[in-house]
């Protein structure tokens, strides 16, 4: 059974014409009737009743047109899965990477690992979130270092792309040490209902502007202005400034947060630090070197 005689096959069986397959093909009418009887005789059964007027399946052959089909959908799939998997060894890894200074360990690890593998090499791209997702989804980079809200209603909040979740943690309100909640144990978002509240842009911050800005209303909370900001470090800063106050997760923040004070929030909100990856495009040595991510994570 071969390629062109599933295709064969299938062009008679949809047009109900040798004749009219014959010129769709572009074949003579004699090889097109040879090659589905030599399909016939491997298959030892009739997959057509011919009469004068039309053609018509037998029960085995609207069997056989499903199975042919799925049969060279698969074939097709084999040939861009390999494709795709060279096309990756032939190339280094690229990463991409949330903006922001909260993946501060990533690095070392990368250097490690190449001093272990020496013909490992990558690439890192720096870019928002959402856009670290769809490169991973659009295979424009091999794995994605991000962070995302965690939404127990959702299975796979990644449609189908593996992922792992190296740290989990909640949001803390950060606040100026002059702020008169500043020794507080734990706070709501009520008591924060009428504060000025600092982000990053939504691209860069999507739990921020998803479940703490849109669901406002949901706490009780009354923004007064809101100051849109690409960078965290930037944000921390006018929070120092007594500007207002931002909403983040303490373990993904830059070393340096003094003249700080990160407080609870009673309404907790959990957010992840996550590789992602389509295993489908991933080479064994990529692999690995998430397992060297995965265990140092684990180990820390």
């Amino acid at each position: 059974m071969t390629q062109k005689q599933l295709e064969y096959f299938i062009a008679i069986a949809t047009t109900k014409s040798v004749t009219k397959a014959a010129q769709k093909l572009y074949v003579s009418q004699p090889a097109l009737s040879s090659h589905i009887k030599q399909l016939e005789t491997e298959l030892k059964t009739q997959l057509f009743i011919r009469n004068h007027r039309s053609i018509e399946l037998t029960p085995a052959g609207e069997l056989f047109l499903i199975r042919a089909r799925e049969l060279l959908i698969h074939q097709q799939n084999i040939i861009n899965e390999i494709q795709a998997f060279s096309k990756s060894q032939q190339s280094n890894l690229r990463l991409g990477f949330m903006t922001g200074n909260i993946y501060r360990n990533i690095p070392d690890l990368l250097v490690t690992y190449k001093q272990a593998n020496p013909s490992f090499s990558y690439s890192i791209t720096s870019t928002s979130s959402s856009k670290v997702f769809e490169g991973v989804k659009n295979h424009t980079f091999d794995i994605g270092c991000m962070l995302t809200f965690y939404d127990n209603t959702q299975e796979n909040p990644f449609g189908g792309l593996a992922y792992e979740e190296l740290i989990t943690t909640s949001i803390y309100a950060v606040l100026p040490n002059i702020h008169p909640f500043a020794s507080k144990k734990s706070l709501t978002f009520k008591q924060l209902a009428n504060e000025t509240v600092i982000s990053t842009e939504i691209e860069h911050a999507p739990y921020n502007h998803k479940y703490i800005i849109q669901n406002a209303k949901k706490f009780n909370m009354r923004h007064k202005k809101v100051i849109a900001n690409c960078d965290i470090s930037d944000a921390l800063n006018m929070v120092r400034s007594n500007l207002g106050i931002c909403f983040l997760a303490k373990e993904f923040l830059p070393d340096s947060i003094n003249q700080l004070k990160f407080i609870p929030l009673k309404e907790q909100i959990i957010v992840k630090f996550v590789l992602i990856w389509d295993d489908r495009y991933l080479d064994p040595q990529h692999h690995q070197l998430i397992e060297h991510i995965k265990k140092q994570f684990n180990n820390s």
